[in-house]
């Protein structure tokens, strides 16, 4: 109803009217009624009563319509790749992320004041990466570095523990301190960088996002069920104008040997039956023909070349920002969710999206170095998420799992592959052949059911 009181307030505003039913009729429909309104005022002059015939002729026509594609590669890391050797490349690598993180942090009206660990006094605040942390008996005692040096801090406030709890090795942490009589540093406040609420920027009109990941395209790849999605796109094309692939395309570990290839070109068999009216996002996963460590460069042409002469397919890298429509995705193969689901308490690999939420929260793809997930020492740390996205996708742990955080849609879209022993062996069960599709103009998603 909030949306409907909008309409009704930004009408009046503009010196119009609505009929009751009008207004009945927009509440009991899925189409925002505020573009609806802006569609229903821009032929007419002020003082024009809109009724409820001509709020319906506007969804007719938005039925018949046809929607072009409108859409941006905000950021592709491949061109931006430039790793350094060794001690120098990784100090530069937390330098940049460092920095990164705090322009982040100062954005918030509470850390704002932040001072260095060097500089820091009684009742002041500092914020660092996060060095170790040990959690239990009602404490929490944790060490945080910054360009000038590191503290150690003690954390009796269950707020602050559970911030401590939850915080991923090498994140930044915002901590207020003070000093006991015992001379011990004590943290009075913790927060995350995080992201604001927001409102996302939603385009008027009603077009959708399709989101796929894990197909492992070999002896595990459930084909059948893709080719029952390859029907009903033909179906949808019409509306349905975009599809993110977020990684691990083909299947086994040999996917950088010989046999990497022929995968590979059975990937893009199937791929060309998509209809060339929906434009396809392709980021790589820790199975494809590039290198594991993030961030990862687009898989080449040699081993893609058929993908690459495909008008309506876009290689890129992992992870990438892209704008579809003035919604902005951002796509993560999702490596780094078996580290936090490992490292965190209360995480599970049934539900990867809280996860995802922990990632939002610390601003950064991929905290922890030295972790599952190997990180390449480069000059700038491009995992930082230095925009607020309106949706998030990922893949890697094979399950289903949706969530919003302060107007962020966060999906983790599952997987086209039979179960194999390893899963078992980690207790994940996977959740194959579900298409979460998601209306951009509204950002309410609908699960496609291709088992």
């Amino acid at each position: 109803m909030d949306r409907v009181r909008e309409a009704i307030l930004l009408a009046l505003s503009k010196g119009y009217q609505i009929e009751p039913k009008a207004i009945e009729f927009m509440a009991s429909v899925k189409e925002d009624p505020v573009s609806l309104i802006q569609r229903a005022m821009e032929e007419k002059k002020a003082g024009h009563i809109i009724s409820v015939e001509e709020i319906k002729a506007l969804l007719e026509t938005e039925e018949e319509e046809e929607v072009e594609a409108e859409y941006e590669v905000l950021m592709d890391p491949s061109d931006l790749i430039s790793t350094s050797e060794g001690e120098e490349g990784f100090k530069s690598l937390f330098i940049s992320r460092y920095r990164k993180l705090m322009s982040i942090a100062r954005q918030r009206m509470d850390a704002s004041k932040a001072i260095k660990i060097s500089k820091l006094k009684d009742g002041s605040l500092t914020a660092g990466l996060l060095m170790s942390k040990s959690v239990g008996n009602g404490k929490a005692r944790f060490t945080i570095d910054d360009d000038t040096g590191s503290i150690e801090l003690m954390a009796f406030d269950r707020k602050v523990i559970r911030v401590v709890s939850e915080a991923q090795l090498n994140q930044l942490l915002i901590v207020g301190v003070e000093w006991s009589k015992k001379g011990l540093a004590v943290a009075k406040s913790a927060y995350h960088p995080d992201v604001p609420d927001h409102l996302p920027s939603l385009p008027g009109k009603h077009v959708y996002l399709a989101l796929l990941s894990d197909l492992h395209v070999g002896k595990s790849f459930i084909e059948p069920a893709f080719m029952r999605l390859v029907e009903w796109l033909k179906g949808e094309a019409r509306r349905l104008r975009y599809l993110i692939i977020a990684g691990d395309l083909i299947e086994g570990n040999e996917a950088r040997g010989e046999g990497a290839k022929a995968r590979m070109d059975e990937f893009a068999r199937l791929i060309g039956l998509i209809p060339k009216g929906i434009e396809v996002f392709v980021v790589p996963g820790d199975h494809d023909p590039v290198r594991r460590a993030l961030p990862q460069p687009r898989i080449d042409r040699g081993h893609a070349a058929a993908l690459y002469e495909m008008e309506n397919v876009h290689m890129l890298g992992n992870p990438s920002w892209l704008n579809l429509h003035g919604v902005n995705v951002l796509v993560y193969h999702g490596q780094s969710l078996v580290d936090v689901i490992a490292s965190t308490p209360g995480m599970s690999f049934s539900k990867p999206a809280r996860a995802m939420k922990l990632l939002l929260k610390a601003r950064h793809l991929a905290p922890e170095y030295g972790a599952r997930t190997p990180i390449a020492p480069e000059k700038e740390d491009l995992l930082v998420i230095d925009r607020v996205p309106d949706i998030v996708h990922s893949g890697h742990v094979h399950v289903l799992d949706v969530d919003e955080y302060k107007g962020t849609l966060l999906v983790n879209s599952g997987t086209w592959q039979a179960q194999t022993p390893r899963q078992a062996n980690m207790g994940i069960s996977p959740t194959p052949c579900l298409l979460p599709v998601v209306d951009l103009a509204t950002l309410e998603l609908e699960v496609k059911d291709f088992r």
